[in-house]
């Protein structure tokens, strides 16, 4: 009886283009539910079915294929006009993202307990880091328990703990350094845990109750050199600690000059008003405190780690106006709510 052979890397290609398929189908799935809780929620429709036959057209010839619309049809209903230029969510995530953000090159951001080893003079000092459940400095110094409970005690305020791996805001949680015990720790888990920052004042009257961060995209061009695609101010509302839209939070765009655009938005990319829930702050008042230098230390940063293409940075401005990464991300840089409200952000196919 013959064996019946069969190869690997056959078998490999084959699992990945299943993954993919359902990947695909997912995301487009997510599209078609946002499509219509934002029609839903405007109570109009931009996109009938000529509008809808212009958005397939235009997918066949630049993605090869009319089922990339879901998203086109999406950024149409939030702009209120299709725009040609557009990049689909799904595209981006699973062809371009797959392309010039290798695997390897996600994972270092998602890791957390790199981010202060990669860029020292950019991200939040760690006050301990934990990998493989030993506890080590922030400069990679394995620590005995006496070491461990002296730089405890050297912290005054408040604690961030951070999970690596987490994103979205989540596996993130705050405890007083004097209540905070390495116990609590799960010993399979690697985690970084740093003190909470002090925001400088302009952003801290905005929602005192989180930290509310520059979100910088940064795109690392051909030539090696990279530019900023979009800036947005991240801030938390309802007194959440955290400010990702995901989690609740809102954001409104940064102009040239630093000052945020009149307008915040939600998570759908729907107009949330031109002030503060909470504090009643005109977000149009806000002034980002050196925000020329937060942007050229993302570029400055992005050089320094060129084996990603797309980047966002997550930067915090202290109480001196220095910028302090609180987090980046090569993993999955969600560009879909920018896109659709600012973009098209590339002017041809990056490449």
């Amino acid at each position: 009886m013959k064996v019946l052979r069969i190869n690997s890397d056959y078998l490999k290609k084959i699992g990945e283009s299943i993954t993919g398929d359902i990947r695909f189908r997912i995301s487009r799935s997510q599209a078609k539910a946002t499509l219509k809780k934002i029609r839903t929620v405007k109570a109009s429709q931009v996109v009938d079915s000529s509008v809808l036959s212009t958005i397939k057209a235009y997918s066949k010839k630049q993605f090869g294929s009319t089922s990339y619309w879901p998203w086109l049809a999406v950024y149409t209903e939030v702009r209120g006009r299709f725009i040609p230029g557009w990049i689909p969510q799904d595209y981006y995530r699973f062809v371009l993202l797959k392309k010039y953000n290798p695997e390897l090159a996600m994972q270092v951001s998602a890791t957390k307990t790199l981010d202060y080893h990669f860029f020292p003079d950019f991200s939040l000092k760690p006050v301990l880091i934990q990998i493989s459940g030993n506890l080590y400095s922030s400069e990679g110094e394995l620590l005995n328990q006496k070491e461990i409970d002296r730089l405890l005690l050297s912290q005054k305020g408040e604690l961030v703990i951070k999970e690596a791996g987490g994103w979205q805001g989540k596996q993130i949680s705050f405890m007083a350094a004097q209540h905070f015990k390495v116990s609590s720790l799960s010993p399979n888990k690697n985690y970084v845990i740093q003190p909470v920052i002090r925001q400088h004042e302009e952003l801290n009257k905005l929602h005192p109750q989180s930290v509310n961060t520059i979100r910088v995209y940064t795109y690392l061009k051909p030539d090696g050199n990279p530019e900023k695609k979009f800036a947005a101010l991240r801030f938390g509302i309802g007194g959440k600690r955290v400010d990702n839209a995901s989690s609740g939070g809102r954001y409104c765009f940064i102009d040239s000059n630093g000052y945020c655009e009149p307008n915040s938005y939600d998570s759908m990319a729907l107009k949330k008003g031109f002030e503060h829930p909470d504090t009643g702050v005109r977000y149009r008042d806000i002034h980002i405190p050196n925000y020329s230098g937060t942007v050229e230390k993302c570029l400055q940063s992005h050089k320094r780690f060129p084996y990603a293409r797309f980047i966002a940075w997550d930067v915090a401005i202290t109480l001196d106006s220095t910028p302090v990464l609180i987090e980046w991300n090569t993993k999955e840089p969600s560009v879909w709510l920018s896109e659709a409200l600012k973009g098209p952000l590339w002017t041809s196919m990056p490449r």
